[in-house]
């Protein structure tokens, strides 16, 4: 890491020593949870998905769900009709194939959804619980969100 004067988030994250992908990932979750719709992709130079999920997202859905997974990524909250009509143009995939690839993801929790809109959460706590407390007949359904969220994500590499 060079100083050059500038205060960066890769530099942050350093100092603090916090993953970057587990925290642009969480950044996503936030997102999601208040609802935080992005009317267009971010107008910089965004980072691509995390290597930490996307293997996974190609493993469980294909090119068709990493595709899906970086538009959302750049653009939080997208309409699905939206997010439908930039990939199968980028990717030339029928929507229904989009479709089975979004189901995919959704019901790993790698992607999230919220009135028709999107967003790249990587593991959502919240889901996996309620989904785990419907499965176990529980009443106490737990908000994702504490200090082990980061936890999902398994051990930082020596």
């Amino acid at each position: 890491m060079t100083d050059n004067g500038r205060l960066t988030f890769n530099a942050c994250c350093g100092v603090l020593r916090a993953r970057q992908d587990v925290l642009r990932l969480r950044i996503q979750y936030e997102w999601w949870l208040r609802g935080t719709i992005f009317t267009g992709p971010f107008p910089c130079m965004c980072v691509p998905v995390p290597r930490d999920i996307a293997s996974e997202i190609i493993y469980y859905a294909g090119h068709n769900g990493y595709a899906l997974a970086r538009e959302a990524f750049v653009q939080p909250g997208i309409d699905q009709t939206e997010l439908l009509e930039v990939v199968s143009k980028e990717e030339r995939s029928n929507k229904r194939e989009l479709i089975t690839a979004l189901d995919a993801l959704e019901d790993r929790f790698l992607m999230s959804s919220q009135a028709g809109r999107w967003w790249t959460t990587g593991r959502n706590p919240m889901l996996m619980m309620m989904r785990l407390s419907s499965e176990k007949s529980s009443v106490a359904v737990e908000r994702g969100g504490s200090v082990h969220w980061s936890r999902l994500f398994g051990t930082r590499p020596q």
